[in-house]
């Protein structure tokens, strides 16, 4: 089934208003067709229950499905999609009873639901509700997400794949599961797919009832369907039978799939212009490892696995507009469960560099990205990288961004008053604006801004002001709060007020730059900014440090550490 096309199963719960297409329809032509393109589909309905309609597919045991009498049993099928595990008590004794118990075919009393309805009455109103076989959720390792009304994974590209979706249909209700999962666990239960159903077509308002066995005969022959269709002229039609399908695929390509051998004959490997330095040469090469060389196989000619290849930083702007799906972190990006790049950095002139067998490690899809960016090296390696990647040594160098991050998750783990971090994703979101645009710029500075400012506890910090006998600060927001805080400590008020210039900086460039982004108030903030410190990214960089050291003072501060005039 299409999910963004359900027309076909709207129709054929929908009664037509004249009478010829109503004589049409009641023939039931469409019945057997929809069955059999669904099951052909990428996308499975397992259940549908709508006006003049209602499908219920499970899995049963595999069985020779030429069996007739097997089938005949089928063919009487009598369940339901609300029934569930529950007690049966005889005398004093009590046992769990199946979800599918007497059903009228011992092939079907030995299935295995899909679906389930339940309801509870503090829950809309005892409306039912759809819960998934929990057996087959952990095997296939899917989640329910409300807000998606689905059951769902990660799919190769780190994106949410809705494998089992809900769906409303008119006043109805359908459940498809992506074919490719269902098969996946009939396989490893050794078990095949049996859809029931029952599709009866009458006049709303205008039926009295069947005519005693007139107009029955068998549905049109198919290799997959079973089942009869009264049709009674006039008055109405009812189709019920069963669909049967072997869907599971072979256990040898289901167990390629969970560990699929590792050949890199069969990866795609990307090319790109890299700095060669074992052979003195720029020129394009391969990411592929046996086109690379390392410390125990120095094939003559063949680059070192870290030959650094270098990209324009706006390579980095998809990963950091998707904060959900990518983890960008200062030397390292992360897809959400798909994929880990251990190491970049960024040189002189701006570049991000990678090395060639990090490359090779990402899908080829990702690679394309990445060749898109590249650009021979303007300058050489960071002299950080070269000290820690050539050299073995730690490197010292400080960085403003990460020091002042380990600031702020120590005073969450501190649990200070004063302090809370209302989302912790900031502390992953925050990064160095790399490219040279405004936008990444006005961005990294929200998130700076919503990690220092809105961590701030304005009620506490209020109390506490009026503790140290501070006025007129009920109508004060957070930072003039820890200002009259910190006099109130023992500050002079100049001093109090060079310690939060950094955060007062930071405050009012998030509001100029995206409250008025195309205003003339960003564009005279970014030429200061370019300016004062010759970029954008050093700009940033300075304020990091700023607000370092004045959020390490204020901490000092309200532990009870400097006093009088921040002596």
């Amino acid at each position: 089934m299409d999910p963004y096309n359900l027309k076909p199963f709207e129709r054929a719960a929908t009664e037509p208003a004249s009478r010829e297409e109503f004589d049409t329809w009641i023939e039931q032509h469409d019945t057997v067709a929809l069955l059999e393109a669904d099951i052909g589909d990428d996308r499975i309905c397992i259940y549908a229950s709508m006006n003049h309609f209602f499908w219920h597919a499970v899995l049963v045991p595999r069985f020779e499905m030429t069996d007739e009498q097997a089938i005949d049993g089928l063919l009487g099928w009598n369940m339901s999609a609300d029934g569930t595990w529950g007690l049966a008590t005889q005398g004093d004794r009590v046992w769990i009873c199946d979800p599918i118990d007497y059903s009228g075919s011992d092939v079907l009393d030995q299935g295995e639901k899909l679906i389930f309805l339940r309801d509870f009455d503090a829950i809309d109103d005892g409306q039912l509700y759809v819960e998934m076989n929990q057996k087959m959720m952990h095997v296939l390792g899917l989640h329910h997400l409300p807000e998606r009304n689905a059951w769902c994974t990660i799919d190769d590209r780190g994106d949410i794949a809705e494998v089992v979706q809900v769906h409303s249909v008119g006043n109805g209700r359908m459940v498809s599961i992506e074919r490719e999962f269902l098969a996946r666990y009939a396989a490893v239960t050794d078990q095949i797919f049996l859809r029931m159903f029952d599709v009866t077509r009458f006049r709303t308002g205008g039926f009295s009832g069947w005519a005693d066995n007139q107009g029955r005969r068998e549905l049109p022959k198919s290799d997959t369907v079973r089942g009869s269709l009264t049709v009674q002229r006039g008055i109405g039609s009812y189709a019920r039978g069963i669909q049967l399908a072997d869907i599971a695929i072979s256990k040898e390509k289901l167990a390629q799939s969970l560990w699929p051998p590792y050949s890199d004959e069969e990866r795609q490997y990307a090319s790109f212009i890299a700095h060669d330095w074992r052979n003195e040469v720029i020129k394009e090469l391969s990411c592929d490892p046996n086109m690379l060389a390392n410390y125990f196989t120095k094939q003559e000619g063949l680059p070192f696995q870290v030959t650094p290849a270098f990209f324009r930083p706006e390579v980095l702007t998809k990963y950091k507009a998707d904060t959900e799906k990518y983890t960008v972190e200062s030397n390292s990006i992360s897809c959400r469960g798909t994929w880990y790049m251990k190491g970049y950095d960024v040189n002189d002139a701006g570049q991000i560099h990678v090395y060639l067998c990090d490359l090779g490690d990402l899908p080829y899809e990702e690679q394309l990205h990445w060749k898109s960016f590249n650009e021979p090296p303007k300058a050489p390696l960071s002299e950080s990288v070269v000290r820690r990647d050539f050299g073995g040594q730690w490197s010292t160098e400080y960085n403003a961004l990460q020091a002042l991050k380990k600031q702020c998750r120590e005073l969450q783990e501190s649990k200070a008053s004063w302090w809370t971090i209302r989302d912790p994703s900031l502390l992953r979101k925050l990064n160095y604006p790399l490219t040279d645009g405004r936008d990444e710029w006005a961005n990294e500075f929200l998130y700076l801004d919503q990690l220092l400012v809105e961590s701030l506890n304005e009620r506490w910090l209020r109390g506490k002001a009026n503790e140290l006998g501070r006025t007129g600060v009920d109508s004060l927001r957070a930072l003039k709060l820890v200002e009259e805080c910190l006099i109130g400590f023992g500050f002079d008020a100049g001093r109090a007020r060079d310690v939060m210039s950094p955060l007062h900086t930071v405050h009012n460039l998030r509001s100029e730059l995206k409250g008025h982004a195309s205003g003339s108030t960003a564009k005279n903030r970014e030429k200061e900014a370019r300016a004062t410190h010759g970029s954008l990214l050093k700009q940033f960089r300075q304020t990091c440090k700023d607000c370092e050291e004045s959020l390490r003072v204020i901490a000092t501060a309200f532990s009870g550490g400097e006093g009088a005039n921040g002596e």
